[in-house]
């Protein structure tokens, strides 16, 4: 029960630490866009 319970936690963890990359990739890929559209309008 403990073990699968260990296991169960640290899946988780992998896929909050997954989400928590994709959505800093995310955010990254968004602002280049505003900085490249700001820079194309100038």
């Amino acid at each position: 029960m403990a073990n699968s319970e260990g296991a169960t936690m640290q899946l988780l963890d992998l896929f909050a630490g997954l989400l928590w990359l994709s959505s800093v990739i995310f955010l990254l890929y968004l602002l280049d866009v505003v900085i490249t559209r700001y820079l194309y309008r100038k």
